[in-house]
Order: C-alpha cells, then structure tokens, then sequence
C-alpha cells in the first residue's frame, strides 16, 4: 500500500479567481441578452478586492514565520556548537571502564579521551542525545523555510 502524501496547512493558499463569463449552468451557454451585464463586473470587482486584502494577509503571516523560523534555527545552531558531536564508547581495560568520544572530521575519525565511565557517561551521553535531537529539528526547519520561500514565490 502507498503511503499516503501529507499536506502541509499553509499549502492551501487563497488566489484570486479570474473573471469568467456567467452561463446558464445546465446547458453552459451564456445568458441571455435580458441578465444585467453591469452585475458581473460589481460582483467581481468587490469579490477580488477581498481575495487581494486576504492574500495579503497570508503573504505577510507566512513571512512573519519565515523569519522566525530563521531566528530558531540562529539559536539551535548556536546551542549545536556547544555539544559535543559523535558518540560515547566505553572501552573496558582490566577491572576500570573509561569513556571516549568518537567523531568525523572530514574522512577522518577520531577518538579523544573523556574520563572515567564512572564520572563522564551518563551527562556525555545527555548532551549527544540532545545534540541529535536539535539536529532533527533544524532538518525539520529547514525544509519548512524552504515549502515557505516556495509558498511566498508562488503567491
């Protein structure tokens, strides 16, 4: 079974809807020379003013959120650069267990010494978890900026 495609809320955008001539619905023929012609021009004029006033609306709604998510990213990134990156091993050598940080720079890894397992795993594990956690949220972020420009360019 395929899995079903979600939409995201801002994808409906409200356009302004062209003007079209008015026809008989059940044979779709124009009307007859009888209709006031003056009705559909009043109509259309009122009807798009208030789509352009809701557009507007939704323009500058979408770019008050692109700008805070732009902001929220600013500081995750910035909480980012305090965490340790990689992950926690702990290696056992006769009876003590001592902890190390592994992590990649470039193609290369590395392994940089922490402390005893005892004092050092469990809050180094924390700050990894939590540095994981933030980096799925900028993802997250990300690609909501990017549907937002899109929404913002279309509109």
């Amino acid at each position: 079974m395929p899995a079903k495609r979600r939409e995201h809320p801002i994808a409906r955008i409200v356009r302004p809807r062209k003007k079209t001539r008015v026809t008989n619905t059940h044979r779709n023929r124009p009307m007859s020379s009888s209709a006031p012609q003056n009705i559909d021009n009043e109509y259309f004029v009122g009807h798009t003013n208030v789509l352009m006033e809701n557009t507007n609306i939704i323009k500058e709604t979408l770019q008050e959120e692109l700008d805070r998510s732009e902001r929220s990213c600013r500081a995750y990134e910035l909480e980012l650069e305090k965490l340790p990156r990689g992950s926690v091993t702990v290696r056992v050598r006769g009876t003590k267990a001592y902890c190390y940080l592994k992590y990649r720079e470039g193609s290369r890894i590395f392994t940089k010494y922490v402390g005893s397992a005892e004092a050092v795993e469990s809050d180094l594990r924390k700050k990894v978890e939590r540095r994981k956690e933030i980096e799925a949220v900028i993802k997250r972020l990300k690609r909501e900026r990017a549907f937002i420009r899109k929404a913002l360019r279309h509109s």
